[in-house]
């Protein structure tokens, strides 16, 4: 440690001095160590207590996905929200705050949807020509056109 003293305007007999600066040192020294023994009381009491916590967490967390197992129902995100079941819950979390998500569910199964209605079409009017086509009723230059090759 280092100290600067700085003596001004007065004067002090060599003994006051000396007391003082054994006082100054005493109570940096004490305060020295009251700090680092709340540093390490809080950090000790720290971990303790995350333990606990971390602890408390993962039994309710157990207890609630056993309940979930049991009865197949969940509670809603606020304590006024009743239970409901997963199905019920998905819905809501989805029409509540993420329309971006919906939005993209909805533009992603219409694409879907017109591509297997196109696929279907395909396949209904290949089944039809190639009817038509075993049936005699076409040319076979016609049924060739029609067809997708193969």
């Amino acid at each position: 440690m280092r100290f600067t003293v700085e003596v001004e305007d007065f004067w002090l007999e060599e003994e006051e001095l000396s007391v003082a600066l054994q006082q100054a040192v005493k109570n940096e020294v004490i305060s020295s160590i009251r700090k680092d023994i709340k540093d390490q009381v809080s950090a000790f009491m720290d971990k303790i207590l995350k333990e606990e916590i971390y602890d408390q967490m993962q039994t309710r967390v157990t207890i609630l996905m056993s309940e979930f197992v049991e009865s197949g129902k969940v509670k809603g995100r606020y304590s006024g929200d009743g239970e409901m079941t997963v199905n019920e819950w998905i819905a809501k979390e989805f029409k509540g705050s993420n329309e971006s998500i919906l939005k993209y569910v909805n533009e992603s199964a219409k694409k879907q949807t017109d591509e297997l209605k196109r696929r279907y079409d395909l396949l209904f009017a290949s089944q039809i020509v190639s009817k038509i086509n075993e049936q005699g009723l076409l040319k076979e230059d016609v049924a060739r056109l029609l067809l997708p090759k193969e």
